[in-house]
């Protein structure tokens, strides 16, 4: 707290990699750091900076969830931060996110629209959707049914309002026609993704 602004920024990936160093399981070290991060560059070079020091101790492997962990707090602290001020900063911002698989929905949705209006929001969304549809787990477990509501439910928010709303839900309930229903171990069931498409749509 003792240093300036400037120089939390410029030097926190370094104390990210010195902590990894040190013991690359102390979690709370490794909030310090993310927290001392106050732009939004220093804080995907944290992130970077932990993954290259376990991948360095061969760790990255075994410890995918722990990974992920420091992952989405990296981008929780992003996300409490103003978004980057010019659009070449926001676009690069955008490819580290999908670089580090970031899973912040809201995060994603922001800068999806601040690079790309609301045309490239909806496009995303879309993506994600028709993503969502051709993966095996739908079928496998009602898990990922919940994770992609979730999803929707943080992308609901940056849509608009009104008819707004009602138009990108029924754009993304288009995307389902013939797939309304989840058949997990040979049991049918309506997909919660659709019917909450379908009351934002007004159907």
């Amino acid at each position: 707290d003792a240093h300036t602004p400037e120089v939390r920024a410029k030097e926190a990936p370094q104390w990210m990699r010195e902590a990894v160093t040190l013991n690359p399981y102390a979690l709370v070290l490794m909030e310090g750091v993310i927290q001392a991060a106050n732009d939004t560059r220093a804080l995907v070079a944290v992130y970077d900076a932990f993954a290259e020091g376990l991948e360095q101790a061969q760790l990255e492997d075994a410890q995918p969830l722990y990974m992920s962990t420091v992952r989405d707090l990296v981008h929780a602290r992003i996300y409490a931060l103003p978004a980057p001020e010019t659009e070449e900063e926001r676009v690069l911002l955008l490819q580290a996110l999908e670089r580090q698989n970031c899973t912040h929905a809201q995060l994603l949705a922001r800068c999806w629209k601040e690079t790309g209006g609301d045309e490239g929001f909806a496009a995303h969304c879309r993506s994600a959707v028709e993503a969502y549809l051709a993966s095996p787990a739908r079928h496998q477990s009602k898990r990922e049914a919940e994770r992609f509501l979730s999803r929707l439910k943080a992308w609901e928010k940056t849509a608009g309002g009104g008819t707004r709303k009602r138009a990108w839900a029924s754009a993304l309930l288009e995307l389902f026609a013939g797939q309304e229903q989840l058949t997990i171990k040979g049991k049918a069931s309506a997909d919660p993704c659709v019917e909450y498409l379908s009351k934002l749509a007004g159907r």
